[in-house]
């Protein structure tokens, strides 16, 4: 239960929600990145591994000269 003051009764704000992977949520994000000629054109950032791997599928059957690398990258280096 949320104390009015922002923390929780089990410990930091938000530490249950952030806990719980059936919600889907993790420290990991999952970044495809686009190269061409040996030079990254575009980075795109996904929730979860199946989401990237589907983007990435889908565009390499629209462009399939075009390469795209998926790799998992932690939250905190995304934001503060």
């Amino acid at each position: 239960m949320q104390q009015r003051n922002g923390e929780s009764r089990n410990g930091t704000p938000g530490q249950e929600r952030a806990a719980t992977e059936e919600q889907g949520i993790t420290n990991t994000l999952w970044r495809c990145v686009q190269w061409r000629a040996g030079q990254m054109l575009n980075k795109v950032l996904f929730n979860t591994r199946s989401e990237a791997e589907s983007f990435c599928a889908q565009m390499h059957r629209a462009e399939p000269d075009i390469f795209w690398r998926v790799e998992p990258i932690e939250a905190r280096l995304v934001w503060n």
